[in-house]
């Protein structure tokens, strides 16, 4: 196969993962806020949505011929899957019925990503990738990603069983959003329609990836939360 030309034989198993992720996070919202008792079925639909996401992935790698964790395509492939994987260990092993409420959300959005970007080949590995450390780099990071994000879900998770105040911990979060937003492309949402990424070889920035046409949408994001924040401190201020 040419490795150059954009394989789409795997498109129809991340749709149908994700929508299988969509049907998981339904399920765990109605247990979370009405005690229905479906994380269960849940937890099952986002089981076979990884099985089935996998099948996808293995064959893409098949089909191209070398690892599939080349592009931020596949990577963004490899974090959603990883991600998945770690919660339903995590609920397994911690009994955290609730994870996958947290968690799942920021799966659909990652895989929703995936499937808008523009699909390419996978490239080819240059001769300084081609060890088996390149294995072990990737399956380090997939796992870091992961827990990163598990991480930030049990945060979550503490701050409400904590019984923290919705109204600030709405505010740290609009912040921290709006300075990624802002700092994730250089401050181009601003400017630009498209979501650039920027890498450095030789110390010089060059761009790698740009997702066209939702740079409106960050940008009207970024003006909410930066307007919750105002509301927010200006409402803080009156009251006291």
């Amino acid at each position: 196969m040419d490795n150059s030309a954009p394989f789409t034989g795997d498109l129809v198993y991340y749709f149908s993962a994700t929508f299988l992720y969509i049907a998981a996070a339904i399920l765990y919202g109605v247990n979370f806020f009405f005690k229905k008792k479906l994380n269960m079925f849940g937890r099952i639909a986002a089981f076979i949505g990884i099985a089935i996401q996998m099948v996808g992935m293995i064959i893409r790698w098949v089909t191209t011929g070398h690892p599939i964790f080349i592009s931020l395509y596949e990577m963004l492939l490899w974090f959603a899957w990883g991600a998945i994987l770690i919660m339903l260990i995590a609920e397994l092993k911690f009994k955290y019925k609730d994870l996958g409420f947290f968690v799942l959300p920021f799966v659909v959005i990652i895989m929703g990503i995936v499937l808008l970007m523009p699909v390419k080949g996978s490239g080819t590995v240059v001769p300084a990738l081609q060890s088996v450390w390149l294995y072990i780099h990737v399956a380090v990071a997939i796992v870091s990603y992961a827990a990163f994000l598990i991480g930030f879900a049990a945060a979550i998770m503490y701050f409400i069983k904590k019984n923290v105040k919705p109204s600030w911990f709405a505010f740290w979060i609009s912040i921290f959003t709006a300075v990624m937003l802002f700092l994730i492309n250089r401050g181009e949402i601003i400017t630009g329609r498209s979501l650039n990424i920027y890498l450095r070889s030789e110390g010089h920035p060059f761009l790698a990836e740009a997702f066209k046409d939702v740079g409106l949408i960050l940008f009207i994001s970024f003006l909410l939360f930066v307007l919750s924040s105002i509301v927010h401190v200006t409402v803080s201020l009156e009251n006291k």
